[in-house]
């Protein structure tokens, strides 16, 4: 196919883009983000989505995305785009139609697309709790909770009804001085007296249906037979911490029991309260009505006093505004990009949490293979750029407060025909053995320029191995140390001096080989006759192929014959029949392919019961064992059925092949223990058995090795969440300078240590500041240098994921105080 040079009209070209308030704006362009809908299952929808362009930018189309799809435009499917650009969808489906949906405008030079907006089904209003009975005494407190669901928002009012009289007060108003309706639905009753004695009904309401929870029974006795005096605080519903959106409202309870009382509330940082959408529904709860995030963030106490006793109470929570993204780092526009070319898109962003970002390439998630990455820092990289790559590139920075969008572009610069070569023909896999092959192929046939090189990458479709990759010069390559009955993608590409040519690529499935390890079993016996074999499927890279049969060994104590038996490979467990009573044997197992046999495990050893009537407990079911770490075993069962009583359960450990039995009495309602202080990468012998007062059953068996132990890397810390980081600046050619949020904990944290090395060094420095800063300036670095760095919250978790300076500083003679640096060999 002829290649002819694209004719750069206007309306080609996007140019920068940027998000205002869920507008996506590209150039003159602007797609307003779709409203989030709320569609009643079976009934037809149509979404709006709003386009604003000028008539010079040429011919678009307006397409939708579902999840990571685009929406097929024709009249006969089950949903499609309209004439107008809005989305009809014609029985709306309760299971595949919810989700995110985005609006997008497609030219020639790729795909735009709106943030994301919601979709969800409308939802009856369903109770997740039933409201529960309360004693309570004249002059106190009462406390309801109304916990519903539904879709649209739900809306809660009470109903009382008067047991004595049989009278209802059928909606107990919100601005009512002893009755107080919070927002949240719930139902405080202050200063209760004999008249508020009787049942209770919470009914929630929504755009769908009304329904009515159980009732619940307030019995109200008198003062003098409450256990307390009238006058002693007791906080009977204390604050919960908070995490809410800009706009949203707070709610902070803080219902307390006691006469006289008098409640106040103080922000913890000593900043007051402020006034404006402020108020405080009972008396003792905190309403703030549309939550801002510079100013709302703190930790609040409510302070209960007794003005006649003296006697105070307080509680506290915190309250975290979060701030929806902001992009600070847009992508560029790359204009006129050749084949083979490397592009970095660059994107970051702020917002509480820290947004996560993510990739779309004309409206779709964006390619993540060999040859487009998306990196630590949130940058996407296309190490080779071919003729699919060009289009649009949106970042989308996304946390639990909202998102935003930021766009750029590649365009591929098109040569005259013959500049390109075609790709490689005829590639051939040969299998020599399970573990090597030799690919071989043919040049292109048509070569514009000599071929310089073969670049080829031989790379697994699962597990956590390394691709293999070689470049070489002539059309034929071996590869080695490969998996065995592994699948690989072999990728093979040609570079002449002008231009590389496509990618090839070829699927191969290695040859079978040998298991390289045993089957995992246990053994029981549940008759004097009979040995039961289970065990666990070999893992894929131990097995080394499709197994077709195991081989069970067992032999009796001090004998020189050893029967062996073959069952298939589909098997998990089997029972070995015909054996000696009150006898102990010894099994062992082996798996095989078509290829040949593995070798066996270690024997395992079990004895048979007596030839005698069942007055012992049966071995128990199901016996696990599994190494915790170097040094502990999770050993776990199930009861054996019954009759014979159990009455408990010994729990026997040795070394494999020794006689020095450890041995744990377990209750008999203890089906789980852990068995700690063992050696490391040691093969222990485990058994489990009942006994009563007729003596030992038979135990179950099973042989387990313990775990190497693990590189020390330092004392344990609390799970705390990290800080937030936000910056790193280089601010010469010596100096950075590090910022960071302190993270929302209610524990004090007294300091902050900061890792750095030189990218990939094997040395780090540590440096340590106090708890109430959050930058730190470091000195004395090499110009022209990556750095990496971890910051850790003393007593927090482990050092977040590396963050790397892009930048390096620049050489710059000023001068900066330098801090007392700790030096130590990185683990």
């Amino acid at each position: 196919m002829a290649m002819q040079r694209c004719r750069r009209q206007p309306w080609i070209i996007f140019l920068c883009s940027v998000i205002l308030g869920g507008t996506t704006v590209y150039s003159d362009i602007v797609i307003k983000k779709p409203q989030d809908v709320i569609a009643f299952p079976e009934e037809p929808l149509t979404w709006d989505c709003r386009v604003d362009t000028p008539g010079y930018y040429g011919p678009y189309e307006r397409v939708w995305t579902f999840g990571h799809h685009v929406i097929n435009t024709t009249h006969n499917a089950h949903s499609y785009v309209l004439a107008n650009g809005s989305l009809y969808i014609d029985s709306v489906g309760a299971q595949k139609d919810p989700g995110s949906y985005r609006c997008c405008v497609k030219n020639e030079t790729g795909t735009l697309c709106s943030q994301e907006a919601l979709l969800q089904i409308a939802e009856l209003p369903q109770f997740v709790t039933q409201l529960e009975s309360i004693i309570a005494y004249q002059g106190g407190v009462a406390r309801f909770q109304c916990d519903v669901y539904g879709v649209p928002k739900v809306n809660i009012t009470w109903k009382h009804i008067a047991v004595r009289s049989g009278s209802e007060r059928t909606n107990i108003r919100l601005d009512a001085i002893r009755h107080v309706v919070l927002p949240n639905g719930v139902l405080q009753i202050h200063n209760i007296t004999q008249e508020d004695d009787g049942r209770y009904k919470c009914i929630a309401s929504n755009s769908l249906q009304t329904v009515r929870n159980n009732s619940a029974l307030l019995s109200v006795l008198p003062q003098v037979l409450s256990p307390k005096a009238a006058s002693d605080l007791k906080i009977v519903q204390r604050p919960v911490s908070l995490r809410l959106l800009p706009g949203e409202d707070a709610l902070l309870e803080c219902l307390v029991e006691g006469a006289p009382l008098r409640v106040t509330w103080r922000r913890k940082d000593g900043r007051p309260i402020r006034r404006e959408g402020v108020s405080y529904p009972g008396g003792s709860n905190l309403l703030i009505r549309k939550v801002r995030y510079s100013l709302d963030n703190a930790t609040y106490r409510c302070h209960a006093t007794n003005p006649q006793t003296g006697q105070s109470i307080s509680a506290e929570a915190w309250l975290d505004v979060m701030s929806p993204p902001v992009i600070t780092v847009v992508p560029p526009v790359i204009h006129n990009k050749v084949i083979g070319s490397k592009i970095r898109f660059w994107c970051q962003a702020t917002g509480k949490p820290l947004p996560q970002i993510t990739w779309l390439h004309n409206g779709v998630p964006a390619l993540i293979d060999d040859f487009h990455s998306h990196m630590n820092n949130n940058d996407y990289v296309i190490s080779q750029l071919w003729w699919e790559d060009d289009g649009i590139y949106q970042c989308e920075a996304k946390n639990d407060a909202g998102s935003a969008v930021a766009s750029g572009a590649v365009t591929i610069d098109a040569y005259p025909e013959g500049t390109y070569p075609g790709p490689i023909r005829n590639l051939s896999i040969n299998l020599i053995s399970s573990r090597r092959i030799r690919v071989t192929w043919e040049p292109p046939a048509d070569l514009p320029a000599p071929v310089i090189a073969y670049h080829l990458e031989c790379r697994p479709l699962a597990g956590d191995l390394d691709a293999d990759e070689q470049v070489v010069s002539s059309p034929s390559c071996d590869l080695n140390a490969l998996e065995p009955y592994t699948e690989y993608r072999i990728t093979v590409q040609c570079f002449t001096t002008k231009a590389p040519c496509p990618r090839f690529q070829e699927y191969v499935m290695t040859a079978q080989d040998v298991p390289t390890g045993s089957p995992e079993f246990s053994l029981g016996s549940e008759s004097p006759t009979t040995i039961t074999v289970t065990w666990d499927e070999l893992h894929p890279h131990r097995a080394n192929g499709i197994i077709i049969n195991y081989g069970i060994t067992y032999c009796r104590a001090n004998s020189v014959y050893c029967n062996v038996t073959t069952v298939d490979g589909d098997l998990e467990e089997y029972t070995i029949r015909g054996l000696t009573p009150n006898s102990n044997y010894s099994v062992s197992m082996a798996a095989s392919t078509a290829v040949g046999q593995g070798s066996y495990s270690g024997n395992v050893t079990v004895e048979t019961p007596r030839n005698i009537n069942e007055t012992t407990p049966k071995p128990p079911l199901h016996l696990q064992v599994l190494p915790v770490n170097h040094t502990t075993l999770r050993v776990s069962f199930q009861p054996a059925p019954t009759p014979p009583i159990t009455e408990g359960y010994k729990l026997l450990v040795s070394r494999n092949m020794a006689n020095n039995w450890i041995t744990y009495l377990l209750p008999v309602d203890t089906m789980e223990y852990y068995v700690t202080g063992l050696d490391q990468n040691t093969l222990y012998n485990v058994h489990v058995l009942g006994f009563n007062s007729f003596g030992d059953g038979r135990p179950s068996a099973q042989t387990i090795k313990t775990l190497v132990k693990q590189p020390d890397i330092g004392d344990p810390m609390d799970t705390l969440p990290p800080p937030f980081v936000f910056n790193g600046t280089g601010k010469s050619g010596s100096t950075i300078l590090i910022q960071w949020e302190e993270p929302m904990t209610d524990k004090k944290i007294t300091a902050f240590t900061i890792e750095y090395e030189v990218f990939r060094a094997n040395e780090s420095f540590i440096v340590q500041v106090d708890g109430s800063k959050h930058e730190v300036m470091l000195t004395n670095l090499e110009p022209f240098t990556r750095y990496t760095y971890r910051i850790q919250s003393v007593g927090t978790a482990p050092y977040p994921v590396h963050s790397v300076l892009r930048h390096s500083p620049r050489h710059s003679k000023t001068n900066h105080q330098t801090l007392h640096l700790r030096c130590r060999q990185a683990q």
